[in-house]
């Protein structure tokens, strides 16, 4: 079982850093759902936060709510840490991240981490944002190379989302991210599977696979309290 509800585990019980996943609405017909993840931190003397990549240029650091199941990133405590401190920093002033299916390069600047755009078209997704911030601290999570090319459903995943930033995203951004339609997806399971894995990182594609199997159903399985029958 590698994630756990607030009930189970409350969200204050974290050690500096975990990591936290929900359904979301499906993208495509036939989707059965979503998965959004983030990092679940908390620092001494403060309540647990949410820091995400939420939507297109929208960085968001919340309180957690019932609707997430989560688990620690069992690093060591100091680097730990480290990621949470990162975070925190980041809490007032979030950067203005583009949504992309890929980013070549490290948007953020290795002396003062200060975020730089890509180029047109590139960015995170939510999965990316947990990829990328850990790549740039110096954890890289994932064997980048063990994962397939895109599979069908992810490139009905990546043409939904191009239809849903309509409105949101310039037409020459999406116009360049519909051109990286059927680029390789590290899928949020897979990423929140690979973060619960640790210390052994970097990890390879079919030991992050199978941990998200097992999210995937812990999340299919999950009612928050607040949508619980006689709530």
């Amino acid at each position: 079982m590698p994630l756990r509800s607030n009930a189970e585990h409350p969200f204050a019980e974290v050690n500096f850093l975990g990591i936290v996943a929900k359904k979301v609405d499906p993208i495509y017909e036939g989707h059965e759902f979503g998965i959004h993840v983030g990092f679940l931190y908390q620092l001494e003397d403060n309540q647990p936060r949410v820091a995400h990549f939420a939507w297109h240029e929208i960085q968001r650091d919340d309180e957690p709510d019932d609707s997430y199941l989560w688990s620690e990133i069992n690093l060591d405590e100091s680097n730990r840490l480290v990621v949470a401190s990162w975070l925190d920093d980041r809490r007032a002033n979030p950067d203005l991240i583009p949504y992309g299916f890929r980013t070549d390069g490290s948007p953020y600047v290795e002396e003062t981490s200060d975020f730089v755009a890509p180029p047109i078209g590139q960015g995170f997704t939510c999965a990316t944002f947990i990829v990328g911030v850990l790549k740039h601290l110096g954890f890289p999570l994932l064997v980048e190379d063990s994962w397939p090319d895109a599979r069908e459903d992810d490139i009905l995943w990546q043409e939904g989302i191009v239809s849903k930033l309509e409105g949101w995203a310039s037409p020459e951004h999406r116009g360049a991210l519909r051109d990286d339609v059927g680029t390789k997806r590290f899928r949020p399971e897979e990423v929140g599977g690979a973060a619960c894995r640790a210390p052994d990182w970097p990890v390879l594609f079919e030991d992050a696979s199978v941990v998200a199997a097992e999210i995937i159903a812990e999340l299919r399985n999950h009612v928050p309290e607040a949508e619980a029958p006689g709530q």
